[in-house]
């Protein structure tokens, strides 16, 4: 019975010995060394990328008040360059011209971009925004009186027109009608 249990310590120790030798093996494999190199350097490089994004983003709240103020500032200086061009528009190359020979501070002519040149905005411009740009220094008006004020600045139009223009465009424009009289207005937030 010793002879058989010295040959099962035997054979124990021969399968103990291979799996040893081939776990050894695998552990001085190139690739398996390499993949576990690869590993850590993953590790590495993603606690450089997470420990980089906390700086960013502490960087990026100390300028977060500062980059929504100039997005506010981008946006109204859009809408007061829109407000301009409706402006030289209505007014046309001559009334325009005018306007900037008698600006004394100059801002006029420093501020306003001379491209798209007054011709070519206000051939651009539909007759219903000139009709808007107009109401917005009356609180209401006359058709007659949006037709004669137009015509003044050079642009052809007539009372049929300008009614149409006022129908077409009911989201922006207030009718209001007094005896045989007819008034138009802008709607709020027009």
């Amino acid at each position: 019975m010793e002879n058989a249990e010295t040959n099962n310590a035997v054979a124990r120790n021969i399968d103990a010995n291979n799996s040893l030798d081939s776990v050894a093996k695998l552990c001085h494999n190139q690739i398996v060394a390499r993949l576990g190199d690869v590993l850590v350097r993953v590790r590495g490089a993603l606690q450089v990328d997470a420990t980089r994004l906390r700086e960013l983003s502490t960087e990026m709240e100390k300028y977060a008040d500062a980059h929504n103020r100039y997005l506010a500032l981008e946006r109204e200086t859009a809408e007061h360059e829109k407000s301009a061009h409706a402006l030289i528009a209505l007014l046309g190359p001559k009334a325009f011209l005018n306007v900037m020979k008698h600006d004394e501070s100059g801002v006029v002519g420093d501020e306003i971009d001379i491209y798209p040149s007054a011709a070519d905005l206000r051939d651009r411009t539909p007759l219903w925004e000139h009709v808007r740009t107009y109401l917005r220094f009356v609180s209401e008006v006359q058709v007659n009186d949006v037709v004669m004020f137009l015509k003044w600045l050079g642009i052809t139009c007539s009372r049929q027109a300008v009614e149409s223009a006022v129908k077409a465009h009911k989201e922006t424009f207030a009718v209001k009608q007094r005896g045989r009289e007819r008034f138009i207005s802008l709607k709020k937030g027009a």
